[in-house]
């Protein structure tokens, strides 16, 4: 009768262990700094493990706009439905592919496009904001 053969058994790798890493050295951060200035700047403060905005507890909700698979004519709207749902806040990432042109005859990179209608980054940004 044949039997199976089974490999040697091999000690198993200890499992890693992940740390969250700690809080930056900051606290506080003036976000009408963070958008050119406001008459009212808000003042963010990390407390313990609690936001605080303007001396109340704050819960940061946020919805994410992949802003470069809207139509630009659409990002008003979309940004008014995240409001609409009691969020606070939008998650965005910046593709920079997207954004980088590309030389063909020196195949690098040309330029960043910032400002073209559909690739407005500002202007997203500050329809977010306002």
């Amino acid at each position: 009768s044949e039997r199976a053969v089974r490999p040697p058994s091999r000690p198993r790798p200890p499992l890693l262990v992940l740390r969250a890493a700690p809080l930056p050295a900051y606290t506080s951060m003036d976000l009408g700094a963070l958008f050119g200035g406001s008459s009212a700047p808000a003042r963010l403060l990390i407390e313990r493990d609690q936001f605080v905005l303007d001396g109340q507890n704050f819960t940061v909700r946020a919805g994410c706009v992949h802003y470069f698979r809207v139509h630009p004519d659409l990002w008003e709207d979309r940004l008014a439905r995240i409001a609409a749902l009691g969020l606070n806040a939008v998650q965005t990432y910046v593709p920079w592919n997207y954004h980088q042109a590309w030389n063909a005859s020196s195949l690098g990179p040309a330029r960043v496009d910032l400002d073209s209608p559909s690739r407005d980054l500002p202007r997203f940004l500050r329809l977010a904001h306002g």
